[in-house]
């Protein structure tokens, strides 16, 4: 595993500089290393992407620790998080449980937070990550990953982009329903294999099925911004990074409480870089409150 930087610094997110490098050497032989295999397919034919899938710790200064290092590194380095989040089925109308697992994905490495295990005591620099609206954070849906880890653990996670609207806002999809499957077979031309969407993410112990399914549910979101950073950079201005890339397309949000089981979407105004509230209209509220989990948009 390459080394990371640990965070030394007290410099509030958003602001000031990162912090500076040192290595995880003395702590590495905690995390479970796996290696995961994707096959993708790109304008040059088909080629093997391999994954470096960590499974973290439970004891909380070893993971602090090792999220700072992560959170130091991307910092630095810059670009773009993958994010996704599972949680056990939900099979009765109105069961809802909260978030088991947390994958953040990164270049090729993968990060597996097993929230549920850790009796309540999630790390500081887990909070600092998420709520760092310089990295921005990518997936399908992600709004309603973020509201979950909101009303579930308290993270707030700021910056996140839905990746379905990165590609309406180049206009190559139309429907904003797409399914994270679809866009991976249209955009990878990638089969994803779903048959672990629901299964016992609860345990203690994952499946290597479950760590394969996890990563790469991850991982996609941000192979599909490179991809499209690649091929349409030139149609918003030659941004210099995927992530400048998808701020030019489509605004950023984070979440926050505004009462008592609501929440409100805040959009990043561009380019001014203002924070604005958008607050749910009362229809919208009655709707949420009979939803099957109470924090649909």
């Amino acid at each position: 595993m390459a080394a990371f930087e640990t965070d030394k610094s007290t410099v509030p997110p958003g602001t000031g500089t990162p912090p500076t490098a040192a290595t995880i050497s003395s702590i590495s032989p905690f995390i479970h290393r796996h290696d995961v295999t994707v096959e993708v397919h790109s304008g040059r034919g088909p080629s093997l992407q391999r994954l470096r899938v960590h499974v973290l710790p439970l004891e909380s200064d070893k993971l602090e620790v090792l999220l700072s290092q992560v959170y130091a590194r991307v910092a630095q380095r810059g670009g773009i998080v993958g994010m996704d989040a599972e949680w056990q089925p939900e099979v009765l109308r109105f069961e809802r449980n909260p978030v088991a697992l947390l994958q953040l994905a990164w270049e090729e490495d993968i990060f597996l937070v097993r929230l549920q295990h850790m009796r309540g005591k999630v790390p500081a620099s887990l909070h600092r990550l998420l709520a760092d609206e310089r990295i921005i954070k990518v997936g399908c849906n992600i709004g309603g990953d973020a509201k979950r880890l909101l009303k579930d653990y308290a993270l707030d996670t700021r910056g996140h982009v839905d990746l379905r609207e990165v590609t309406q806002g180049l206009g190559l999809v139309q429907c904003k329903r797409r399914s994270m499957a679809w866009l991976a077979k249209e955009f990878l031309r990638m089969d994803m294999d779903k048959s672990q969407q629901c299964s016992d993410w609860g345990n203690l112990e994952l499946s290597a099925e479950q760590i394969k399914y996890s990563s790469i549910d991850a991982w996609v979101a941000p192979a599909i911004v490179g991809h499209l950073f690649r091929r349409y950079k030139s149609q918003v201005g030659q941004p210099p990074c995927p992530s400048s890339f998808c701020k030019r397309l489509v605004p950023q949000y984070w979440t926050r409480r505004v009462g008592d089981g609501h929440y409100a979407k805040i959009k990043r105004s561009s380019p001014d870089g203002r924070w604005d509230v958008q607050q749910q209209q009362e229809r919208e509220q009655q709707k949420q409150r009979s939803s099957r989990d109470g924090m649909t948009y």
